[in-house]
């Protein structure tokens, strides 16, 4: 089971309330296919934290956290939180890395070839996305972190 390592007293209360609750979140989920051995836990004037899956590299969960704002990257969803979404913005960073977590997090992503072109209605850009005579194929991306549910 992954426990991950106290905050320094020194750390700020906005990482410290994402970090405490994520903390929480990964202890009550007990999530089986994180790498353990891999994880990164990083401190500093904020906490940056990289979960990566045990099978799936491309699923990695990652986020940091600032006094002010975070950015959360679950497999390739990215979005920014900050304290102008007023209180509860740290605990809205963590929702989003337990829903993933959970298995619940389901996104589409189109691909040309092998090269991903768009995740949900993000373009991805790169030369495959340029490529337009190629065909797009579109998946449902659903990632499975082994956590306890229910």
């Amino acid at each position: 089971m992954l426990v991950l390592p106290d905050p320094p007293p020194s750390l700020p209360e906005a990482p410290w309330a994402f970090y405490e609750e994520l903390r929480a979140v990964v202890g009550g989920l007990a999530p089986a296919r994180i790498d353990a051995a891999t994880v990164e836990v990083d401190f500093g004037a904020g906490v940056a934290v990289t979960l990566p899956h045990r099978d799936e590299p491309d699923w990695t969960l990652a986020a940091q956290v600032s006094r002010r704002a975070a950015v959360v990257f679950a497999g390739p969803v990215t979005r920014h939180f900050t304290d102008a979404d007023g209180p509860g913005w740290t605990s809205a960073a963590v929702a989003l890395l337990a829903t993933a977590l959970r298995g619940e997090l389901e996104v589409e992503v189109a691909y040309r070839g092998d090269e991903l072109v768009r995740v949900g209605d993000d373009r991805v850009w790169g030369p495959a996305s340029l490529a337009v005579w190629r065909p797009v194929r579109t998946e449902r991306l659903r990632m499975d972190f082994g956590a306890r549910t229910g």
